[in-house]
């Protein structure tokens, strides 16, 4: 990978984004384990049961205005916490964002000092915080590499190749790879001449 002074980067799990907003109350409950949000969603989800009941299971417990005023109800509630969610989850990024963007220039920065441990360290707490955060985990596999850990390198780049940014830097992966597999026929070359250099001392 080549280092860059800043990233452009797709928001992290947008699938996961837009399947946790169909519900009311779940990406807070989902990221931040809110109680009020819990409550938000057994109350949706007590609301939709009885719509469902009145209609399928027992249709001529309440008259059909009634049912119909139900499912309005589900409909008006689903739509509006569709909105909030996403207004939610957007207002999250944006106040995220910069302060991963400085952690990513400060772990940049260790990295192109040769100061591996600490940027190793950072980008290894910038994934526990984004574990789909393509570039962190591609300048990850880099430094694994030119620590001659290629097998923790190969590993993290098969993780890379599941995150949904992957895609951007296909060509920096098809890279490391190549170079990841010419420094292991490297090291393979290098283990019978100290094998015989140990032996002949």
């Amino acid at each position: 990978m080549e280092p860059t002074s800043a990233r452009k980067r797709p928001p992290a799990g947008r699938g996961t984004q837009w399947l946790t907003s169909l519900w009311p109350g779940l990406p807070q409950l989902w990221m931040r384990g809110d109680p009020a949000a819990l409550l938000t969603a057994i109350a949706f989800a007590l609301l939709f049961n009885v719509a469902l009941v009145t209609t399928v299971v027992w249709p001529g417990w309440i008259r059909a205005t009634q049912r119909e005023a139900i499912w309005a109800a589900v409909l008006v509630v689903w739509a509006a916490s569709l909105v909030a969610s996403w207004r939610w989850w957007r207002s999250r990024e944006a106040s995220e964002e910069p302060a991963e963007q400085d952690l990513f220039q400060r772990t940049l920065d260790q990295y192109l000092q040769g100061n591996w441990g600490e940027a190793e360290r950072l980008l290894r707490q910038m994934l526990r915080r984004r574990r789909h955060d393509a570039d962190a985990r591609l300048l990850l596999v880099s430094l694994l590499r030119r620590r001659r850990r290629l097998d923790e390198a190969e590993e993290q780049l098969e993780r890379l190749a599941a995150c949904e940014g992957a895609r951007k830097w296909a060509e920096e992966m098809r890279r490391e790879q190549r170079l990841i597999a010419a420094a292991r026929q490297t090291r393979d070359d290098e283990q019978p001449t100290n094998t015989t250099s140990a032996a002949a001392a």
